[in-house]
């Protein structure tokens, strides 16, 4: 089933989120192909509104009518990878071929 991403909210700023700045359509923008990949930096939301002081993006999204919150640190990540059933099927088969050679070796 494909991942319907929807950005809710989206405020960057301190800890103190009353001083936030709505960054909603910004995040918004930077949704690809269902999945987003963003930096959380003062370049990416148009400068540093606090000087000095560490930021957090925080961010309320919908996948498939289900909402989540999310709170990221200045100069990580907000990923959501719409591929992300695809990696763990790959890891975990990559794991049974390895399991699988282990016990030939042993044989």
């Amino acid at each position: 089933m494909i991942k319907m991403i929807k950005i809710i909210s989206a405020a960057y700023g301190t800890s103190n989120t009353d001083t936030a700045i709505d960054v909603t359509n910004m995040v918004s923008d930077h949704i690809n192909n269902n999945s987003i990949s963003l930096l959380v930096s003062n370049f990416n939301f148009g400068g540093d509104p606090f000087l000095g002081i560490p930021k957090f993006l925080y961010v309320k999204y919908e996948i498939n009518d289900i909402i989540y919150e999310k709170t990221i640190p200045e100069d990580e990540y907000f990923l959501i990878n719409n591929n992300i059933k695809f990696s763990v099927i790959t890891l975990t088969y990559r794991r049974y071929e390895l399991l699988q050679e282990a016990i030939q070796s042993y044989l």
